[in-house]
C-alpha cells in the first residue's frame, strides 16, 4: 500500500501537515485528508498541487485565494447547471479581483517575500 506524506506550502514556507495519508479528496477550496488508521484533518484554502507515487509524496498549496477562486467555480457552475444567472456569481468574481489585485500590489511593494 502507498502511504503518502503531505506537505503544504504558502509559496514562502514549507511544512509536513500529514503522514501515512492513503486519501486525499478537494472540496470547496479545502483538501480532506484521511490517514492508515481513517483519522480525517483538512486544509483550508488549498489545492493539490503535486503527486508522485514513486516518492509517496503529495504537496498542497494552500493561499487565501483558493478558497475564494473555488466558490466561483463552485457558483458559476450552479448558473450553467440551473441555466440562469444569479448575482453572487458577480460578486464572487469582484473578491476574486480584488484579493489577486491585493496579491499584485503586495509583490510590487516587496512584502509579499
Amino acid at each position: 500500500m502507498c502511504e503518502f506524506k503531505v506537505t503544504v506550502s504558502d509559496g514562502k514556507k514549507s511544512s509536513i501537515v500529514a503522514t501515512d495519508i492513503i486519501y486525499a479528496e478537494q472540496v470547496e477550496g479545502k483538501v480532506i485528508l484521511r490517514d492508515i488508521l481513517g483519522a480525517s484533518s483538512e486544509v483550508d484554502s488549498a489545492i493539490i498541487s503535486y503527486v508522485n507515487v514513486n516518492s509517496q509524496q503529495l504537496k498542497l498549496l494552500s493561499l487565501p485565494i483558493i478558497q475564494t477562486f473555488t466558490r466561483f467555480l463552485q457558483r458559476y457552475t450552479k448558473c450553467v447547471t440551473e441555466g440562469k444567472y444569479n448575482s453572487e456569481i458577480e460578486e464572487t468574481w469582484n473578491q476574486l479581483k480584488n484579493e489577486g489585485n491585493q496579491l499584485i500590489h503586495d509583490l510590487k511593494k516587496g512584502s509579499a517575500f
